[in-house]
């Protein structure tokens, strides 16, 4: 637990930069920042399904409404929720979290967009929950305060540039391919489409370093009523890259949930998101380091089982595109006037 008025130093790389702080939250903060996030799955998960319902229901007044509701909690309520979790506890920690979307995504389907769970995906489903609990057990338990002068000193690094460099690259060739509409290695386009677009979607949602550092930084200014940050230049850069990366990857994210089914979409999203949030975490804002032999090699163990129990319900689910004229062989014709 953090003492109130407390300073102490951080070495990053051979420099070290001071910490002034005022946390009075401790231990207690990690467990709000744990609870927001879990609500923020909630959230995300039924605002999602409603815009995957409201896009093959026929009432138009009924999908209008749908609209409204699930982007309002989708895109709204569940980012308010991870922005401020993040304010209270590590990336590494919240990042296993994400896994419980796709436990309430089993819960809730079969009685919301009326898609059935089988053996695999419960069996996939029981994994994610086993392996978010394990890692939450083992991860980095507090969030520590942070200094312009370090976070400008990971963002502006080689290995910083070198790791987006990498990620652009990921996307260029994702763009591209969405384009080309040619089938790869055997495999349809329409089904790598979903894919890519899941996969793609869940990556960049994992990008989470620029909103980690920047409610960090508010955190910070909330304890100490020191807000100097916001007379730098490159705080604003960090807020323009969170907004960034929040806003493609709930676009892409919609995309998919339209033309497929979001036991297909969002299992894989959620692990690609989880995945990407862990190792920018560990790479670059080294919050993996402070963690002994044992509780690393658990913390990584369970992204593991997170990750293999999403893989269980990928395969589980259907690729196929949604028919959107199933519902109309359901209906009785209507009479010519």
């Amino acid at each position: 637990m953090y003492a109130e008025n407390a300073s102490s130093w951080v070495q990053i790389e051979g420099e070290s930069f001071q910490l002034h702080h005022h946390w009075h939250l401790g231990d207690h903060g990690t467990s709000i920042g744990e609870g927001l996030m879990l609500w923020k799955t909630l959230t995300m998960v039924v605002g999602l399904q409603l815009l995957s319902h409201a896009a093959v229901v026929q009432n138009p007044s009924t999908a209008i409404k749908c609209r409204i509701a699930g982007f309002s909690m989708s895109m709204v309520l569940s980012p308010i929720a991870e922005v401020t979790s993040y304010a209270f506890a590590p990336s590494s920690l919240l990042a296993p979290i994400n896994g419980f979307d796709v436990v309430w995504n089993i819960l809730l389907a079969p009685y919301t967009l009326g898609e059935k769970a089988t053996r695999g995906k419960i069996i996939g489903t029981s994994l994610v929950f086993f392996g978010s609990t394990w890692t939450t057990s083992f991860g980095r338990q507090v969030k520590q305060p942070a200094t312009m002068d370090g976070l400008k000193h990971i963002f502006l690094s080689w290995s910083f540039g070198g790791y987006a460099l990498v990620h652009m690259l990921i996307f260029l060739c994702s763009f591209m391919f969405l384009r080309s509409k040619q089938d790869v290695c055997g495999l349809q386009h329409e089904n790598l489409r979903g894919i890519v677009l899941a996969l793609g979607g869940g990556m960049l949602a994992g990008q989470t370093y620029f909103l980690s550092a920047t409610t960090s930084l508010v955190h910070d200014a909330l304890d100490t009523g020191d807000w100097s940050f916001l007379s730098d230049a490159f705080s604003y850069l960090m807020i323009c890259g969170a907004c960034f990366c929040a806003l493609v990857n709930a676009v892409i994210l919609n995309m998919g949930l339209v033309e497929y089914e979001a036991m297909f979409i969002v299992p894989m999203f959620a692990g690609a998101a989880i995945c990407a949030a862990c190792f920018s975490a560990a790479i670059l804002l080294r919050e993996t380091d402070t963690l002994d032999n044992f509780r690393f090699a658990a913390y990584w163990s369970g992204i593991l089982t997170v990750v293999s129990g999403l893989v269980v319900l990928t395969r589980e689910s259907s690729s196929r595109p949604r028919d959107r004229n199933a519902q109309d062989e359901d209906e009785p014709p209507q009479k010519a006037g």
